[in-house]
């Protein structure tokens, strides 16, 4: 008896296990539809159509991403009341800030001469509550600028697929943007 129990104890323990290979979630999102979003302010924009704007402030926007399950928030400067200079410096701290602990820093700089656009994306690699912030502006009059915030744990590697989503929508705001 004790030698039966030995031996279904030593075929229990020789189990091996395998190693598994790496996964990733695969979610699939719609083709972007962009609509244009005209606003009481100096600004018009295309939007993606999956997502809802909100009017928070005079002219400020939340664009609401319900199927992300994220928000991108919007806030607009008139350079005629605001320093173009301190807000680029806000805009520097605030890079600063959510990137303590990143392990990489993408930007990219757009700029449109004959539409007066200047921009700017950062992506945060890493862990950040906001991995993606970005400015549009014309120098002169107009200041708009976002920061993208998801209403999960901030893990970058689970947030990858719907960050590069709105990356592309964020390019499109910067593109399409016309200051009235």
């Amino acid at each position: 008896m004790l030698k039966r129990l030995f031996f279904i104890f030593f075929l229990i323990s020789c189990k091996t296990d395998t190693p598994k290979p790496k996964s990733y979630l695969l979610l699939k999102y719609p083709d972007a539809v962009y609509k244009t979003l005209k606003t009481s302010c100096n600004y018009e924009f295309k939007y993606n159509s999956i997502s809802t704007p909100i009017k928070t402030t005079d002219c400020s926007i939340d664009i609401d991403y319900k199927l992300l399950k994220g928000n991108l928030y919007l806030t607009y400067f008139d350079l005629s009341i605001s320093s173009y200079k301190d807000l680029q410096l806000d805009f520097k701290r605030r890079i600063e800030i959510f990137s303590k602990n990143a392990s990489r820093i993408d930007e990219k700089v757009f700029e449109n001469t004959k539409q007066n656009i200047f921009g700017k994306s950062i992506l945060i690699v890493g862990a950040s509550p906001s991995n993606l912030h970005f400015f549009a502006t014309d120098k002169n009059k107009n200041f708009l600028t976002g920061s993208l915030i998801f209403k999960a744990k901030s893990n970058f590697d689970s947030l990858r697929q719907p960050i590069s989503y709105i990356e592309k929508d964020i390019k499109k705001i910067i593109e399409t943007i016309r200051w009235n």
